[in-house]
């Protein structure tokens, strides 16, 4: 049965809505400065000509579109679940107003996010109390950073991404957060997923189109005055920086 979507995506934190936040990590660097949220795409060429920019323009609007059509799949993937009449959107709020005391229903709910994890290429799946406590947690990430986000999307019904962020372990990882439940009630519980960057975002920014031997897309991150290389780079041999 098909489920009724939610409002579009707010901030949550440097990242906003498909188009005006997270796409925004994307923003094109080729023939201008970073953009307003400090992210963007560079493309390093060791032709400057007019011609070359206009072509490497092009491309990279052709990676940034792909890429939006990734983080369109996540937030569908998030309004399918956890919103209108799903079996998640009935049964995670019915397992919390239970106090967490059916083990079944809580093995049905793991065992659905599972599937999903597997089906969708999720490393965490996580579902928060209204508290911003961690419910059940999928996946070795650590969530507990994401608590005040949790609160947060409760409280106003509206999904929001995740920005990218370091795990313990140094991996990079973003995602999607929303309330769980009908929008006519207030959420009892939210769900989150996440991606690892070097699995689902940057082998779409160093994928090229085209046979080059020196073109280079790189994710970068502006602090301050300074840059930081946040996607692995093709030609220096320092691994990727974290944030």
């Amino acid at each position: 049965m098909a489920d009724s979507p939610r409002p579009d995506l707010r901030s949550g934190g440097t990242l906003s809505s498909l188009r005006g936040g997270m796409m925004l990590l994307l923003t094109l660097l080729t023939l201008a400065g970073l953009g307003g949220l400090g992210y963007g795409l560079h493309i390093l060429h060791d032709h400057a000509d007019l011609r070359a920019r206009d072509r490497l323009t092009t491309l990279a609007e052709q990676q940034r579109q792909l890429i939006e059509r990734v983080l369109q799949g996540n937030r569908e993937d998030i309004q399918l679940f956890a919103s209108g009449d799903s079996a998640l959107a009935r049964q995670i709020p019915a397992w919390a107003n239970a106090k967490l005391r059916d083990p079944v229903l809580r093995d049905r709910i793991a065992s659905r996010l599972g599937e999903i994890a597997q089906l969708h290429h999720y490393s965490t799946i996580a579902v928060f109390a209204p508290t911003g406590e961690p419910l059940l947690v999928l996946g070795k990430d650590a969530v507990d950073e994401h608590a005040e986000l949790a609160r947060q999307v409760m409280t106003d019904g509206a999904p929001r991404f995740v920005d990218l962020h370091a795990q313990p372990t140094g991996d990079l990882e973003y995602g999607i957060m929303s309330p769980v439940g009908p929008e006519t009630q207030p959420a009892r519980a939210a769900l989150y997923f996440a991606q690892r960057a070097e699995e689902a975002l940057f082998p779409l920014i160093q994928a090229w189109p085209i046979a080059t031997s020196t073109g280079e897309t790189l994710l970068i991150r502006r602090e301050g005055e300074s840059l930081r290389y946040i996607s692995p780079a093709r030609f220096r041999n320092a691994s990727t920086l974290t944030l």
